[in-house]
């Protein structure tokens, strides 16, 4: 299973860098470019969330580890929410304000 999620996971790795080549791309390109990343970041987190709800996965990782993930996925998280919040803010002001999830939808119990 692993191996195959490794595989994988280094196949979209090889993917998104060839979608960061943007020239003589139009806007439906890089809409489906925007697409294609989101979809390998969720693949990826929907894999973190397995792993953390999952007791005999991560008893089998150090303190030390833990914490490392802990600090790599935080500043990852800060960088990703304040793009979305400028990306948002910019959205707004140009009149696209799609429906965002309400909080049940989101399943926003799970956060603080």
């Amino acid at each position: 299973m692993s191996e195959n999620w490794i595989r994988e996971s280094r196949r979209l790795i090889e993917h998104i860098r060839k979608l960061q080549d943007s020239s003589g791309k139009d806007r439906l390109d890089m809409v489906k470019s925007l697409r294609f990343i989101l979809m390998a970041i969720n693949r990826s987190v929907s894999g973190w969330l397995w792993w953390v709800n999952n007791p005999d996965t991560m008893i089998k990782f150090s303190l030390e580890e833990l914490k490392e993930m802990n600090k790599k996925l935080s500043e990852f998280a800060l960088s990703f929410i304040e793009y979305d919040i400028e990306v948002t803010e910019s959205g707004a002001q140009k009149g696209a304000t799609p429906r965002r999830a309400t909080r049940r939808e989101r399943n926003e119990h799970y956060l603080i």
